[in-house]
């Protein structure tokens, strides 16, 4: 994105658009791929697009933690969030790629009208599919323990507040999951 990583920042009233940010192995982010106790105020965001293959990609910020605002940040239906669902820890949002369990997220005046696109590595077969987290808001809201003691992303949010946001779902991508069957590695 913009910026790398921010720690204590503050971005506000900035339109982006055309944003292109395809990518193998990256936090990714319009604005910010990782981000500490910051703020983002008034961002527009419009035909963008994010394609990451691994860990987490979000509209504004890939990965958040401590206290994160987003107050009045937008993302249009020409955008598209995207990532490829074949490892642990992906995840991809609207707004938030991720974040950290113990994070205090606040989100106030936000539309978000992004195609989420998520799709399978499909020469992996997995037994749990809850650890690869899509949303339109946040991605992947924390971390627990599938049955095997494998750690998996989450769909609880108790540190996410919103206020007067907006979700307009448009198209979703289609993708089909496959396994191949009879079949084992060498």
């Amino acid at each position: 994105g913009l910026f790398s990583l921010m720690e204590n920042a503050t971005v506000k009233n900035v339109n982006f658009d055309g944003a292109s940010l395809p990518s193998e192995a990256n936090i990714m982010g319009v604005v910010t791929g990782g981000a500490a106790n910051c703020v983002f105020e008034n961002i527009n965001i419009t035909d963008a697009y994010l394609g990451n293959h691994s860990w987490y990609s979000g509209g504004v910020v890939g990965w958040a933690e401590g206290d994160v605002k987003l107050i009045n940040c937008d993302i249009d239906e020409t955008s598209v969030v995207s990532s490829q669902w074949g490892d642990f820890n992906n995840a991809n949002g609207g707004l938030i790629g991720g974040i950290d369990s113990s994070s205090t997220i606040y989100l106030k005046d936000c539309d978000v009208a992004c195609v989420i696109d998520s799709y399978n590595d499909i020469t992996s077969a997995y037994e749990w599919y809850s650890y690869r987290s899509s949303g339109m808001l946040i991605g992947d809201s924390g971390q627990m323990d599938d049955p095997d003691g494998n750690n998996v992303g989450n769909a609880i949010a108790p540190n996410v507040k919103c206020e007067n946001v907006t979700v307009t779902y448009g198209d979703w991508a289609n993708y089909t999951y496959c396994e191949f069957a009879g079949k084992s590695w060498p």
